[in-house]
């Protein structure tokens, strides 16, 4: 009916007002989801291949064994915090079983597919190697966008918007209005997070940086958070220089 489920509201407003029996259920579900998430690519029946677009970029693209489909998924899955070693498995499963279940070819852009954005990149720039790199793609329209980039690119929603016949967004965080851009929270919002990033970079460790993710991210499957841990720490140490 449009409105907001109240299930949901209740949890997040017993969240907001600090609940303590929240936590262990937090982090339960997060390993839960993506056991059932590799549970489900099992059962898929849909295949992966490579697709290098004129511009190099090198896309994953799934198709059901079936062949012929009726529609295009763009998965921009570009999350900002994670390492592509752990993006790879999740955003492998979610468009194996989407690829199956709706009989839709789902082209999965990447960290690998885009350059990743540096601290100085203008954010129109990343938006425009990504608009390329579509350009390129042998999309059918109208195609659904499935926006998994933490905000950062959102806004290509309102660039696409004629071939769009529908788009989900699973994280909108840093996605702000251009009023905020130009304020002063955001240039200080903007200097924490350069100097975080300077500080992970100059330290050369992925001791810090695994703490603070680990209390937002679902970080593969695991019995315990210490094995969490284990497999968040060692992907971040194996992240090439552009993460």
């Amino acid at each position: 009916d449009g409105q907001p489920y109240e299930p949901i509201q209740e949890r997040l407003q017993a969240a907001l007002e600090g609940d303590p029996s929240l936590l262990p259920i937090r982090r339960s579900c997060a390993g839960q989801s993506v056991q059932l998430c590799e549970e489900l690519a099992r059962n898929a029946t849909s295949k992966c291949s490579l697709l290098e677009v004129p511009s190099g970029a090198v896309v994953r693209v799934w198709k059901p064994l079936s062949g012929g489909t009726e529609l295009s998924l763009l998965y921009l899955c570009i999350p900002p915090a994670l390492p592509l070693a752990l993006q790879k498995p999740t955003a492998d499963a979610l468009a194996s079983v989407v690829s199956t279940e709706f009989n839709a070819t789902v082209f999965v852009l990447m960290y690998d597919a885009v350059d990743a954005p540096q601290t100085d990149t203008p954010i129109s720039d990343f938006h425009a190697r990504i608009l390329q790199v579509v350009s390129e793609l042998p999309l059918r329209e109208p195609l659904v966008v499935l926006d998994n980039t933490c905000g950062m690119g959102t806004a290509l929603l309102w660039h696409l918007s004629d071939r769009l016949s529908g788009a989900m967004i699973i994280n909108s965080g840093g996605f702000f209005p251009e009023e905020f851009l130009d304020s002063t929270a955001h240039r200080k919002l903007s200097q924490v997070y350069r100097s975080k990033a300077a500080a992970f970079r100059g330290e050369k460790t992925a001791e810090k940086h695994c703490d603070g993710l680990l209390a937002d991210f679902s970080c593969g499957e695991f019995d315990t958070w210490e094995a969490a841990r284990k497999n968040l720490y060692q992907a971040l140490e194996q992240a090439g220089d552009a993460y």
